[in-house]
């Protein structure tokens, strides 16, 4: 059965050109019912089609949302990689100017140990000379007496 049986015309079979006496009105009143059917699928359809337009621009809108959404986490992203990147960057000269700091100490403690182990050689040297003398004088002593 159609939804709408009244206001559809029979099949030829029901019979012919007065199928509107089968429903019980007249011809004019079921041409008016008919007209008001097409009218209301016409409202249908217009806010049907209004629908979609509105729903076509609420999914570009909704895309475009999203796709300065995502814009934004990755330019977000690439900030927080470059200041990771610059941090680490400051971390490694840090350390570096530290080894090269202590390197630098190294080398100055090195110099002093070596100046005094110099100092303490040539002292020794002159001890040794000294000594040396002493015994010649010790000995030109002896041979004189």
């Amino acid at each position: 059965l159609h939804p709408l049986p009244c206001l559809r015309p029979p099949h030829r079979q029901q019979g012919g050109k007065a199928w509107h006496r089968s429903i019980g009105k007249t011809h004019w009143e079921a041409m008016q019912a008919r007209s008001r059917t097409t009218e209301r699928a016409q409202s249908c359809i217009e806010r049907l089609q209004r629908f979609e337009l509105w729903r076509d621009a609420e999914n570009a809108k909704r895309l475009a949302s999203e796709e300065k959404r995502r814009e934004r986490l990755q330019s977000e992203a690439s900030q927080r990689q470059e200041e990771a990147a610059k941090r680490s960057l400051q971390a490694m000269m840090k350390r570096q100017l530290r080894e090269a700091e202590t390197c630098q100490r190294e080398a100055a403690r090195t110099a002093v140990l070596a100046k005094r182990q110099e100092a303490r050689e040539r002292r020794a040297e002159e001890r040794k000379m000294q000594q040396i003398k002493q015994r010649d004088l010790q000995r030109e002593l002896s041979s004189l007496r």
